[in-house]
């Protein structure tokens, strides 16, 4: 599966265990210098963070050259600790389009665009399984 494949070698390059990883959202509203000889950091804010901006249905994508898989379903801690359920896709399913826009050959940040929403909006999502197409709904989370 993508998926395994993708957490495993995160793990196994790992010096501890791995639960996660920060998003490269993280750091983008700070700036941040490293202090080496002092072993300090120092983070300067430069802008408001945007607490919705990562609110889109409960899935992660790989990217492998100018495409996009599905590589896990986000777990939801905040309820029942379980992976969120997406109707109809499959890890290593491809996404092909959201609401009818074409993604493939897209940058990262126009696909996440595309699937950023309202919490209870939907996205009409195109996936290709097996040479099959098809058409889901997926319901955007709200992530804080």
């Amino acid at each position: 599966m993508l998926g395994d494949f993708f957490w495993d070698n995160w793990r196994k390059a790992a010096p501890t265990p791995v639960i996660g990883w920060l998003g490269g959202n993280v750091l983008k509203d700070y700036k941040l210098t490293i202090d080496y000889p002092n072993r300090m950091t120092y983070w300067r804010k430069q802008r408001n963070v945007d607490l919705r901006e990562l609110d889109q249905p409960g899935l992660t994508l790989v990217r492998r050259d100018d495409r996009y898989f599905i590589g896990n379903f986000v777990r939801d801690a905040r309820t029942t600790g379980a992976d969120e359920v997406i109707e109809g896709a499959e890890i290593g399913d491809e996404l092909v389009a959201v609401n009818g826009a074409e993604i493939r050959g897209a940058s990262r940040e126009a696909v996440l665009s595309k699937l950023h929403g309202v919490p209870g909006d939907r996205r009409r999502l195109l996936l290709e399984r097996d040479g099959a197409q098809i058409e889901i709904d997926a319901t955007i989370t709200g992530y804080e």
